[in-house]
């Protein structure tokens, strides 16, 4: 069974509805943000026809496509933390 979550996307801050098989019980998937397109990864516990928990968090790689990644959480962000984050 899917069930529809809300979550916000690490990176653009808006929101979105997003498709999970709740018959996978613990889960983690990379999907793109269906504003601004960037990749982040989704990690769900379920139940069947339920999402117990869900946490976002942006997917950084080097840019020659290298192994190295960044995971942060940043799950529900104001846009305002965003633009902090990345001015680091």
């Amino acid at each position: 069974m899917v069930a529809m979550e809300t979550v916000q996307c690490p990176f653009c801050g808006q929101a979105f509805e997003l498709a999970v098989d709740t018959g996978v019980a613990s889960q983690r998937f990379t999907t793109d943000c269906e504003i601004c397109c960037r990749p982040f990864e989704v990690v769900a516990e379920c139940e069947e026809g339920e999402i117990l928990s869900m946490d976002v968090a942006a997917n950084w790689s080097g840019r020659d496509g290298a192994a190295r990644c960044l995971h942060h959480a940043f799950s529900y962000w104001t846009r305002a933390q965003l633009r902090e984050h990345s001015a680091l």
